[in-house]
């Protein structure tokens, strides 16, 4: 579990500011957190551990799709064992952080996701593709940096077996460059 915290950056060394409340750590200081946070992501996916992944979040976890549902922590961990217990090999995971802020309600960050796994699926044995951009936001807890809310999930590509999931998924493959209208996906 990630124990360095954004909390112990940021705490001032004299005496007199042990008394004061908590800096907030700079930006490069949270991206370096979340670096760290996210590394241990990947790991656990790599893993197939859909444990370790939950224990990344909070109790009050909320996901936010695209339609404006909520889906909070119990509906999220569900879906989580069940996406980790179809994957037969994670073929590549990428987390790349683009904007990081610091806010007071935790560290927020713009995550572009690309995930490639060999997945059941309808009964058969598919590649799934999957490109994502979020904004996902953690906070400090006494187990350390956790993630509490996953919003603003945009610019969602999945190709299954090299085609798009749906027809609402081919304009974001085709803005990404990773398919074309074809239908024969540019990554083969």
């Amino acid at each position: 579990m990630l124990k360095t915290t954004a909390l112990i950056i940021a705490l001032a060394t004299s005496a007199a500011a042990a008394q004061a409340p908590a800096r907030l750590p700079t930006v490069p200081q949270a991206r370096h957190l979340l670096e760290q946070a996210y590394a241990e992501n990947r790991a656990a996916f790599l893993a197939k551990d859909a444990d370790a992944v939950i224990r990344q979040r909070t109790s009050d976890f909320e996901a936010t799709t695209p339609d404006g549902a909520k889906h909070g922590a119990t509906e999220m961990a569900d879906a989580t064992r069940r996406l980790i217990a179809s994957v037969n090999e994670w073929v590549q995971i990428d987390l790349k952080l683009g904007d990081v802020s610091v806010e007071p309600t935790g560290l927020a960050a713009d995550v572009d996701q690309h995930t490639i796994r060999k997945q059941m699926r309808d009964g058969q044995l598919r590649r799934l593709e999957n490109w994502v951009t979020q904004r996902e936001t953690w906070v400090e807890t006494p187990d350390g940096l956790k993630i509490r809310r996953v919003d603003n999930i945009r610019n969602q590509c999945v190709l299954i077996d090299g085609n798009p999931r749906d027809a609402g998924q081919e304009a974001a493959c085709i803005s990404r460059g990773v398919w074309k209208r074809t239908g024969k996906s540019e990554r083969g």
